[in-house]
């Protein structure tokens, strides 16, 4: 499962883990490092690429998205929430 994970992260990232793990020395290295850059460039917290939002336009955005769903499924949000 964290195999496919992690297959799963580095594809959205334009990497191959196989690329990583057919390669030796300093090939490898590199290709290791390329991965880990590519990754950090994700929010851990918002999985949102870190470049592109900051906290502010992601809570805004998550205001949005949540005034969005409980105009179309007011049923479906606890009252406690407001």
């Amino acid at each position: 499962e964290a195999v496919d994970l992690t297959r799963g992260l580095l594809a959205e990232c334009r990497v191959r883990l196989e690329g990583i793990v057919e390669k030796e020395g300093f090939e490898k290295n590199k290709a290791i490092a390329d991965a880990k850059e590519a990754v950090n460039a994700y929010d851990e917290r918002t999985g949102l690429p870190s470049d592109h939002y900051t906290d502010a336009d992601v809570e805004a955005l998550s205001e949005h998205v949540f005034c969005h769903i409980f105009v179309q499924y007011p049923d479906g949000v606890d009252a406690r929430i407001h």
